[in-house]
Parts: structure tokens; C-alpha cells; sequence
């Protein structure tokens, strides 16, 4: 018995030692921010989409205490918002509010746009987002991928004034992204599975709709009147509540609890890329580029869409949008 103990012990060591340097050959990269000089954001007013929880609240954290005059966390589950905004406001003397938004919903984007029509506004930061494993509907009929992902957060940042940047909050998934603008099957249906090609984990409409983040954000960049900046950035692979949707079985997720520990970020490490974005000099950043890790990331694949399609999907989004009012 006191061989096996022992047996057992060394395993249990050699394991948890492999896996502490797996962890940190693989992080090593990772941007931290406790590493950076940065400016604060002092005197500045952030809104922020889904900041009541996962990857926005972190940034939003990150940001009151960097000194931002003000937060706005615009929420669709505004008790969750309320509960958030109180939280952050006990941390630091930033103000902090919660407003009424349901991405799914244009009427309630215009809506939450009005209420904000009175306030200066220096940072945007796009980053609610869904991740469904079937093609829903939002309440005006579109993909639920397309419709929130995208087409709310379009037409949110058309309908605002922002003075100093925009951020979108995109993901390396859209390397997978794919758009026909020809079809348009993106608008209410969702791309279809090739039935030739091996299944996807991910949803396609997710893959997509970050492709249109990116391809959004380098069209914005060159529209821009106010003298503001577009970046998108790439949090990485983070434990957040994104897959919430996704039904797993309980032995696929046993099997994959150890591998996730290793390469998940924490939300408070993926909003370090978002807090990069928001808070680096611009004249070390390119207008309109995504990055991550404080790095140019991808660009090289949007760049590949960019001069045939984003163009068309700006011209396609403004359609779509004006038809409801």
C-alpha cells in the first residue's frame, strides 16, 4: 500500500509540474498589463457592450481603475448591470451607469442610442456578442450571429458620437469566416455546413460575424469625421460564459477540463488585450488594424477580404437597416 501511495504521489507531482510549465511555455507571450506602461484614461467617459459580465466587466474594471471619469455598461439583463455597476463604483471613484440594450432588437439599439445622445463619449468598446450552436433569430427576423454580433453593434456605433475610439472586439475565429455576397445566406438564414467538409465545432454565423468585426472596423476607420480611431483585437481563448449555450456531455467535458486549463486565458487576462487597445498611444497603433497581444494579429486574412467585401457588406448592413425603423 505504501508503494502505491507512493507511486501515486510522484505521478500527481510530475503531472502538476508538466502541466505548470506547459501553462507557462504557452502564456509566455500573452500581453500583461502590469508589465506596460500605459496612460489612464483619466476624464474619459467608456461605454462598453455586455459589461456586466465575463470579458467587458474585466475591462471595465481594468478601466476604473486607470481612471476613467465614467463607464457606461450598456446591458440587456439590466439587473445584472445594476448589480455590476454597483460592484465597480465600490472599487474606485469612477461613476458608472447601466443602460438598456438588446443587440437583438434595432429598436432597442436606437432606443439606448437616444439616451446616450447626451453624453461626450471617448471610447466605445464593442464587445457583447453570442455564440449559438443553431441558426436562432433576432427579434427583427435576421441570424442571431449577424444580427447581434454585427448588424446592432453597426448600426449602435453609426447612431453615437465618439471622440476618441471605437474598439471592436473581434476573435482569430474569423480565419474561418467566410462570406458570400453574392448569396447573402449570413443575413437570415446562416452559412450551411459544406457536407463534404469535416464538422465544425464552431459555429459558422460566429466565425462570420467576427470576420465582419474586423472587416467593419477597416471601413469605419477610413469614414471617421470626428478624428477618432477603430481598432479590433483579438482577447484570445478565454474561460468566459460566451459557450454558455453549448450542450456538452458530461464526459466530453471532463476531457476537456485539463487541456482548456491549460490553454484558456482568464477573462481578466483576455481584457488585457482590450485595455491595450483603449489605452495605447495611437501613434503606436495602425488605424483600422486588429491586434493581439499587442501585436498585429491576422491582418494578413482580412486584408485578403477587405478590398471586395467590405465595401459591399457596409452598402448590405446600411440596407438592411434603414428597411427598419
Amino acid at each position: 500500500m505504501g508503494f502505491l501511495t507512493t507511486v501515486s504521489a510522484t505521478f500527481a507531482v510530475t503531472a502538476g509540474a508538466a502541466a505548470y510549465y506547459m501553462r507557462r511555455k504557452i502564456s509566455k507571450d500573452w500581453i500583461d498589463l502590469r508589465k506596460l506602461d500605459l496612460p489612464h484614461c483619466q476624464g474619459q467617459t467608456v461605454v462598453i457592450t455586455g459589461g456586466n459580465v465575463g470579458l467587458g466587466y474585466e475591462t471595465a474594471a481594468a478601466l476604473c481603475q486607470r481612471q476613467a471619469k465614467r463607464i457606461v455598461l450598456l446591458c440587456r439583463n439590466t439587473t445584472s448591470g445594476q448589480e455590476a455597476a454597483t460592484k465597480l463604483m465600490a472599487n474606485c471613484a469612477t461613476k458608472v451607469d447601466c443602460f438598456k440594450l438588446d443587440l437583438a432588437s434595432l429598436a432597442s439599439v436606437r432606443a439606448c442610442a437616444a439616451q446616450l445622445q447626451d453624453v461626450p463619449i471617448d471610447v466605445l468598446i464593442l464587445n457583447a456578442g453570442v455564440w449559438l450552436p443553431e441558426h436562432n433569430k433576432t427579434q427583427d427576423g435576421f441570424e442571431m450571429h449577424f444580427g447581434v454580433n454585427h448588424l446592432g453593434h453597426f448600426l449602435l456605433t453609426q447612431l453615437l458620437v465618439v471622440k476618441d475610439r471605437i474598439v471592436f472586439v473581434a476573435s482569430s475565429l474569423l480565419a474561418s469566416g467566410q462570406l458570400d455576397m453574392e448569396k447573402q445566406d449570413f443575413v437570415y438564414d446562416g452559412r450551411q455546413p459544406d457536407p463534404q467538409a469535416k464538422p465544425s465545432r464552431v459555429p459558422l454565423g460566429y466565425s462570420d460575424s467576427k470576420l465582419m468585426n474586423a472587416l467593419t472596423c477597416r471601413e469605419f476607420s477610413t469614414r471617421l469625421t470626428t478624428g477618432g480611431t477603430c481598432y479590433a483585437v483579438c482577447p484570445g481563448f478565454c474561460r468566459s460564459s460566451l459557450g454558455r449555450n453549448v450542450n456538452v456531455a458530461w464526459y466530453q467535458r471532463i476531457l476537456m477540463v485539463p487541456l482548456f486549463g491549460l490553454i484558456h486565458r482568464t477573462t481578466v487576462q483576455g481584457s488585457y488585450n482590450i485595455v491595450y487597445c483603449v489605452l495605447q498611444e495611437k501613434s503606436k497603433m495602425k488605424n483600422g488594424r486588429l491586434y493581439r497581444d499587442g501585436e498585429e494579429h491576422l491582418n494578413d486574412v482580412v486584408d485578403a477580404f477587405a478590398a471586395a467585401t467590405s465595401k459591399k457588406l457596409w452598402a448590405l448592413t446600411e440596407s438592411l437597416i434603414n428597411k427598419i425603423k
